[in-house]
C-alpha cells in the first residue's frame, strides 16, 4: 500500500470538543434533529452527533455514511429514471 497523506486531528487540543464527545443541551434534540436528518437540496449532512445509534462514536458516523450514501445512490437513480413508474425510494433510513 503506498499512502501518500494522513489527515488527523486532536479533539483533546481542540478548544469545542474538549476531548469529549457531543452532549446536547435540554431541548435541542426535539428542537433541531429534524432539520439535520433532512436533506438540504442535494446535501444531507451525515455525523456520529445525531445517528440513531451509537451517538458520537465512530460507528455513529460510519451508519451516517452509509444512510447518506444509499440516500446518494437512490436520489442519482430516480435522476437517471425521471418520469418511470418506479418512483422515490425516499432517505436512507427508510431503504435500510
Amino acid at each position: 500500500m503506498d499512502i501518500s497523506r494522513v489527515v488527523c486531528h486532536d479533539w483533546t487540543a481542540d478548544p469545542y470538543a474538549r476531548g469529549t464527545w457531543c452532549y446536547y443541551p435540554p431541548g435541542w434534540v426535539s428542537k433541531y434533529l429534524e432539520s439535520f436528518e433532512k436533506p438540504h437540496g442535494n446535501i444531507l449532512l451525515a455525523s456520529a452527533g445525531w445517528s440513531d445509534g451509537w451517538r458520537g462514536w465512530i460507528d455513529g458516523a460510519v451508519e451516517q455514511g452509509m444512510q447518506a450514501a444509499v440516500w446518494a445512490i437512490s436520489e442519482l437513480d430516480y435522476e437517471k429514471n425521471r418520469g418511470s413508474t418506479t418512483g422515490r425510494q425516499g432517505l436512507a433510513s427508510d431503504s435500510l
